[in-house]
């Protein structure tokens, strides 16, 4: 399986939201990515349909949704 990893641009574009909120989502843990590199974060295109899946009718992303992988996200620093 091909594993897909978007910028916070990238997620903000398929979510129809901005980069900023995608970015407040992850400080709170609402959209955790799956991988943080240099401070960069960055989400498997699946983390994101899972997310994208949670948004209820009145348009609100009800659940966190913790990284695809195993593993959890780690600054490498």
């Amino acid at each position: 399986m091909d594993q897909t990893y978007l910028t916070a641009s990238q997620v903000a574009r398929q979510l129809g939201l901005s980069s900023e909120r995608i970015r407040q989502f992850a400080r709170s843990g609402r959209l955790a990515p799956d991988l943080v590199i240099d401070g960069c974060r960055y989400w498997l295109s699946e983390t994101v349909d899972r997310f994208e899946t949670s948004r209820a009718p009145t348009g609100r992303f009800e659940v966190a949704v913790q990284p695809s992988l195993s593993e959890p996200a780690k600054d490498d620093q």
